[in-house]
């Protein structure tokens, strides 16, 4: 079969070649593009007729001729990554080889696109030897905020037992007592904070599919046991990361019920699809809602002495995790809302009972009062 004319591969800006079957059964090139032949500092002449362990040297020749051995033998397309020797340098690329046959649907020739993927590489070394380094900041954090927390819980105890006796003179005393136990109260909390937010950092992603409502119930049976708050969540079942969007829906349900000045909150979570592979999660309470430094962390700001830990860690984890999240004062002018994006789908067979929402409180069924 007489080849065509490839000279117009010469205007592409990335390697492209063609592979052909020697007589004597190498696959050897028919043609390499301007680009191509810039990269290796070669004539066209030195190149067609040549297989890739005469073009190459060491390891990467041998690997290059037998990866295009075994596409044409398979006479499929096939991808490969591979570094190549070029003047003395190695040139990390991505290969797609692609075949092309004769009116008969014999295999004629291969023809191959190569892509300059060093940068790529390079880049992916440093994120992982900066996750790394990350990693171990972050498992030291750990460590000291939990070796912390045992020594400021005995400072609050010991102002507990002095408090006990204590007489008061009238010389300020009493009060640096009441100092002592609020700074440590604090301390305790930012402490258990730090810790919250290495574990949602560092927590490993779990596809699966779930119930959104029975996930949300484990969730309050610890944090609401007494059914104080009216939660409401659609009976649905979701296929995305479980253990990302049961931290993140805690710590959110949390954050609105601790920091509710009401005695009873009513929260409500919904989910709706973004596209076939992503959805959004809701959570919107009647409380008092963020104060700007929060909901300008949330929104990309830097960490502040107001925005908390537990925020950093729920932000860290979607934006590992692909996603959004983001937080605004609701139209009513009372509590927040808080929206998150995560990689997922709400299930087919499941939607129309996820029109229906059910309220996650015996308060609200007949008979109940409310407190």
């Amino acid at each position: 079969m007489r080849l065509p004319d490839f000279t117009i591969y010469d205007l592409v800006a990335q390697t492209v070649f063609v592979l052909v079957k020697a007589n004597d059964g190498r696959v050897v090139y028919a043609f390499m593009n301007a680009c191509g032949l810039s990269h290796m500092d070669r004539p066209l002449n030195e190149v067609v007729g040549r297989s890739a362990d005469e073009l190459f040297t060491g390891r990467a020749a041998e690997s290059v001729r037998d990866r295009q051995a075994q596409a044409w033998k398979a006479g499929q397309s096939t991808g490969y990554e591979i570094a190549i020797p070029i003047k003395d340098n190695p040139l990390w690329v991505r290969t797609r080889l692609e075949p092309v046959r004769d009116e008969a649907g014999n295999l004629a020739y291969m023809v191959g696109i190569s892509q300059d993927i060093s940068q790529e590489r390079a880049l992916e070394q440093m994120q992982a030897i900066t996750s790394a380094t990350v990693a171990e900041m972050e498992d030291f954090v750990s460590l000291a905020a939990h070796d912390l927390r045992s020594p400021i819980a005995n400072v609050k105890t010991l102002a507990d037992l002095i408090r006990e006796d204590f007489v008061d003179m009238g010389d300020g005393k009493l009060e640096m007592l009441g100092m002592i136990e609020e700074i440590s109260t604090r301390a305790l909390a930012l402490v258990s904070d730090v810790m919250a937010q290495a574990a949602a950092a560092n927590a490993r992603s779990d596809l699966r599919n779930f119930d959104l409502r029975a996930l949300c119930e484990d969730i309050l049976v610890t944090l609401d046991p007494a059914r104080l708050h009216v939660v409401t969540v659609p009976q649905l079942h979701l296929n995305a990361d479980y253990i990302a969007i049961q931290i993140i829906l805690r710590n959110l349900i949390d954050n609105a019920l601790k920091h509710s000045k009401a005695e009873r909150t009513a929260l409500e979570i919904s989910v709706t699809a973004q596209g076939p592979h992503r959805i959004e999660v809701t959570v919107k309470d009647d409380g008092t809602g963020f104060a700007d430094p929060a909901l300008a962390f949330l929104d990309g700001g830097a960490l502040g002495v107001d925005s908390g830990f537990g925020l950093l860690g729920i932000r860290r984890l979607v934006r590992a995790r692909g996603g959004v999240i983001s937080a605004v004062s609701p139209s009513s002018g009372r509590g927040a809302e808080v929206q998150f994006q995560l990689p997922g789908q709400i299930l087919p067979n499941m939607q129309a009972v996820g029109a229906l929402a059910t309220t996650l409180d015996a308060a609200v069924s007949d008979g109940a009062t409310a407190r």
